[in-house]
């Protein structure tokens, strides 16, 4: 099995978890101390932000806890998606993402 780098991940992902930018991003993710792997997680719970990844790790979130679909009553935004893509957009403070998460397990 081959090993995929940090740019081929986000690659993978597409536009939206790069905005045109691959090579900057991952050096991103990189820069947050992320591994592809780690990275590919988070992608998966659309949060698409190194930053905001970080932030929700450090309150004890994990990806799987960040891909949990929330309402449009979640944050602001008026939108149902993933409490990572939340966070990702500044629609969703970590925090209340967490307690959000506790919620729904």
């Amino acid at each position: 099995m081959t090993t995929q780098t940090m740019q081929e991940v986000i690659e993978n992902y597409g536009e939206w978890a790069h905005a045109g930018e691959p090579e900057q991003t991952a050096a991103e993710w990189e820069g947050y101390g992320f591994t592809p792997a780690e990275a590919a997680a988070w992608l998966d719970a659309r949060c698409w932000d190194p930053r905001s990844a970080q932030d929700l790790d450090a309150e004890g979130m994990t990806p799987a806890m960040a891909a949990i679909k929330v309402g449009e009553d979640a944050g602001s935004g008026g939108y149902v998606d993933t409490i990572g893509y939340k966070v990702a957009n500044d629609d969703l403070g970590a925090r209340l993402a967490v307690h959000l998460a506790k919620e729904a397990e």
